[in-house]
């Protein structure tokens, strides 16, 4: 009896070492999945970042022609205006020249009325 006894505890004693180590292995394996993960999310954080850099630049880019546009669509309404203040006053020129030749034709070319002649 005393001999199963001794193997028992040996057994009991085998066992509780294969446990251990098997939770020492499982340990292991669970720390280096965790590693592994940690790994994982710091290169996911580090694009994100990046990702987050070139969408910040973009935006400043975007931000810039945007004014870029602002300020060629307000030349362009000034040059508008002003073409068509020029045009308004090259019309006005033209008429007012009209007129002054028209006053000058008629100043030299004016019908000289007839007159009756008496016949006797």
């Amino acid at each position: 009896m005393y001999f199963n006894q001794s193997l028992y505890v040996c057994l009991n004693l085998v066992i509780l070492f294969y446990r251990k180590g098997a939770l020492k292995s499982k340990t292991m394996q669970e720390t280096a999945k965790s590693m592994k993960l940690q790994s994982k999310c710091s290169e996911i954080s580090r694009q994100c970042e990046l990702q987050e850099d070139i969408l910040s630049s973009k935006n400043s880019e975007i931000k810039t022609l945007e004014k870029k546009l602002q300020e060629q669509q307000n030349l362009y309404k000034k040059e508008l205006t002003e073409a068509e203040i020029e045009k308004k006053q090259q019309r006005y020129i033209a008429k007012m020249m009209e007129e002054q030749e028209r006053k000058n034709s008629r100043g030299t070319h004016q019908a000289v009325p007839k007159t009756k002649s008496f016949r006797r």
